[in-house]
């Protein structure tokens, strides 16, 4: 079972981490950070810069009144590089004409 690395988790107090689906580039986790449920995204320390860009988008989409994840946080830690946002309970019905039309 895959986790973060130890550095990672120190640094973000993760008390908790599971492996979740949803990237094919990083890896992505929930993790339990003080009682609250997130999630995580990982990767070798060179996608920092990806990471703090896809932080931007979604803050992007959030304040055009999409709902997408609050991104918390984005950095290194170790070796390896993060964005830990908002957990959200996906469903398969979305809107998307509407969300195109929205953007």
């Amino acid at each position: 079972m895959r986790t973060p690395a130890s550095p990672l988790l120190e640094a973000l107090k993760i008390e908790a981490a599971e492996a979740a689906s949803g990237g094919c580039i990083h890896d992505c986790y929930r993790v339990t950070i003080a009682g609250t449920r997130r999630f995580l995204k990982t990767n070798a320390a060179r996608f920092a810069d990806a990471f703090a860009a896809e932080a931007d988008g979604l803050a992007a989409l959030r304040n055009a009144g999409v709902r997408s994840p609050e991104p918390l946080a984005h950095g290194v830690a170790g070796d390896q590089a993060f964005l830990l946002m908002e957990f959200l309970q996906l469903q398969a019905n979305g809107d998307f004409a509407a969300l195109g039309k929205m953007l």
